[in-house]
């Protein structure tokens, strides 16, 4: 799952990232053994400052070293577990001790939550190819002794494996709450990006709730962080350890602030780490020229990493709107409105920045997709589906704030939204379609995996976004075609009499064919079962009207 689970972790999507280049995917990194030669001597730092500094004693100190440009000249090959245990293991110094029953109990969460989050993608259905015998074992395993000797429906026993292993995950985190490291907030940070089985998901306080160890997480993220850069303050400049620690902080840091995003997205819940600075203008991707697209190999082999070095920045349009909502919801009077003013230009010159550095180049992924690879098509994808979605969550806030401002003020904001809307209705829809296309021709290997295949819309840790973005897709595509233009607020309300044009209601199959694959895993179930039943119950008659649509190319012919 490791391909899934760091898309976003890499060096070029880190805001935070310094010189140190890492990638966590072997084929990334480019590690060059230092010989001799290469190293740069240290020799007065070895030397007592009681000894005579004579020319034989200098020779003699002459130690070669590994420095911190060596390490920046080259991509070094991580993994989140060892970042995570390599200032843990320092953690004495920089003044976070860690007894042996702490770090006895750390390993075992990390290894509780590592299960949960891998069992997450059990199929939901009958499993085929060469993991069904291994989804046997499990079922068999899970099995108490009162149990039928039967298999059942493998479905729902892939459900109770992972629901077990969901709440064992849970409970190891709830019971190491106190024990402040890196290796238990890779636990936490991991565990959000689990889905929450429907039973629990209003069975626990909020202190213990999934977002409430978040909560927790966080402000002990912020406070090792400190002790960290605290120490590394009395190493010295050239230190490479101190270049290390404040390198594996930077990654952690990362980390957090992936979560912090992404589940303020996905509920009503305020940022809590400062937003991150500013990328340089020389990372973005600007510099790349069109004509360079003409070659579809080379623009093939960068999709990926540039999909990178946008995710990054795509993370600052979320957080953007993130903060017009909140204070939107905080309440907004008379003496608030030039800060909710504030707000809204920030959203919009925001998304309207990365729309100019990374639009055209998007769109050009979109076209070429078929003749992407697989990597290519997966970064892709889902890069468009979170920029897409990232405008409709904006368009969403801006009619709420058209309903504070004065009205000459709401005027222009409103047809701001609904060219964004428009824009990104369009690009869904085109989206879907590809994506569907793509996956009548199989499942995908998973990324670092030999033989385990999943479809092309499960090929993502984070399965609760997705849904969201496709539910979002349904419901704007719906509002746009059906909604009164004089409403100020979105909703479903139908102009009186409105016709209803079937083109527009059967260009959304691919998106209710995307949530519909998704439900093939136990993470697509649990999240994407309840979307749908949500949308059946507000556009029932539509989506069935959508899904009864069929292609001209599928009817038959009038000679047959």
């Amino acid at each position: 799952m490791s391909g899934i689970a760091i898309r976003y972790l890499d060096y070029n999507c880190n805001l935070f990232a310094g010189p140190y280049k890492y990638s966590f995917e072997p084929e990334q990194s480019r590690t060059m053994a230092l010989n001799k030669d290469d190293a740069h001597p240290v020799t007065m730092a070895f030397t007592a400052p009681w000894r005579k500094t004579g020319p034989d004693v200098a020779h003699g100190g002459n130690i070669h070293a590994i420095t911190p440009e060596s390490l920046s000249s080259q991509i070094n090959q991580v993994t989140m577990i060892g970042v995570a245990r390599f200032l843990d293991n320092f953690g004495p110094l920089y003044g976070n001790v860690i007894d042996q029953k702490a770090r006895s109990q750390n390993e075992r969460t990390l290894t509780a939550v590592l299960q949960a989050f891998a069992l997450q993608y059990l199929p939901s259905r009958q499993a085929e190819g060469p993991l069904a015998h291994f989804y046997d074992s499990l079922d068999s395993n899970s099995q108490s002794p009162e149990s039928p000797s039967g298999l059942g429906d493998r479905g729902t026993n892939s459900l109770h494996v992972f629901t077990s292993a969901w709440y064992n995950a849970h409970s190891q985190l709830v019971s190491t709450i106190e024990n402040r490291s890196f290796v238990r907030l890779y636990s936490v940070f991991l565990f959000l990006m689990t889905s929450i089985p429907e039973e629990a998901t209003s069975t626990q306080p909020y202190e213990h709730s999934p977002l409430g160890l978040l909560d927790d997480g966080l402000r002990q993220m912020e406070e090792l962080q400190k002790l960290v850069e605290d120490y590394c303050e009395h190493l010295g400049r050239q230190s490479i350890y101190r270049f290390l620690l404040q390198s594996s902080v930077g990654i952690i840091r990362w980390y957090a602030y992936l979560r912090d995003t992404i589940d303020s997205v996905l509920h009503e819940r305020p940022c809590m780490l400062e937003d991150a600075p500013l990328r340089s203008k020389d990372s973005l991707l600007g510099g790349h020229a069109a004509p360079q697209w003409q070659q579809p190999a080379l623009f093939d082999q960068e999709v990926p990493r540039h999909c990178q070095n946008a995710s990054g920045d795509l993370f600052r349009v979320f957080r953007g709107v993130i903060h017009l909502r909140q204070m939107l919801l905080a309440g907004s009077g008379p003496s608030d409105m030039h800060a909710t003013r504030t707000a809204v230009s920030t959203a919009l010159g925001t998304i309207d920045e990365f729309t100019m550095t990374y639009g055209p180049w998007l769109d050009q992924c979109v076209i070429s997709f078929y003749l992407l690879s697989e990597k290519s098509k997966l970064a892709s994808a889902f890069m468009l589906l979170f920029w897409k979605l990232s405008k409709l969550l904006l368009v969403e806030q801006l009619h709420q704030a058209a309903g504070v401002l004065p009205a000459i003020e709401s005027r222009r904001i409103l047809a701001k939204a609904q060219v964004y809307q428009e824009a990104a209705v369009t690009s869904l829809l085109t989206i879907a379609q590809r994506i569907v296309d793509v996956s009548a021709l199989g499942e995908l290997r998973l990324i670092n995996s030999v033989q385990a295949k999943m479809n092309f819309i499960s090929h993502h840790a984070n399965t609760l976004l997705v849904v969201l973005a496709l539910s979002k897709a349904v419901e704007h595509t719906i509002d746009l075609h059906l909604s009164a233009p004089e409403q100020t607020h979105l909703g479903s309300a139908v102009f009186p009499g409105a016709t209803v044009d079937s083109d527009w209601i059967a260009s959304m199959k691919p998106l209710l064919t995307c949530l519909l694959t998704l439900d093939s895993t136990v993470s697509g179930a649990i999240t994407a079962r309840p979307a749908l039943r949500s949308l059946m119950q507000r556009y029932g008659d539509l989506l069935m009207d959508c899904w009864s649509h069929e292609d001209v190319d599928d009817l038959p012919s009038a000679g047959s």
